[in-house]
């Protein structure tokens, strides 16, 4: 594909290529270069979101935040009293829970 100053593109296709979007126009009755560029832009933006996407789900760290990461994920866990008590909370519910089908399968 080559541009011109104008802003024209000249693209090879094989003559199935050619008679594919030639009869995709028609049937969408716009011309072959108006239906190429609308689908050309189409997919550009499709592209385009794809990207934003990506870069609103990347996390930037420097150097050191990484390595502060690291290290706390270095770190064994040692719960606080809260989660103690939710996980002694947990246990409760899931013994009662086997109690509770033990007893409905007796």
């Amino acid at each position: 594909m080559s541009a011109n100053a104008s802003g024209e593109f000249n693209i090879c296709l094989s003559s199935g290529e050619q008679h594919l979007l030639r009869d995709a126009a028609e049937k969408s009755g716009v011309s072959l270069a108006g239906f190429i560029r609308v689908a050309a832009l189409r997919e550009a933006e499709k592209l385009a979101k794809r990207s934003e996407v990506s870069r609103e789900e990347s996390v930037v760290q420097t150097r050191k935040e990484s390595e502060k990461l690291i290290e706390s994920l270095d770190r064994s866990f040692t719960p606080n009293d809260k989660m103690n008590e939710a996980m002694d909370l947990a246990n409760r519910i899931i013994q009662n829970s086997e109690s509770y089908k033990q007893e409905a399968n007796d």
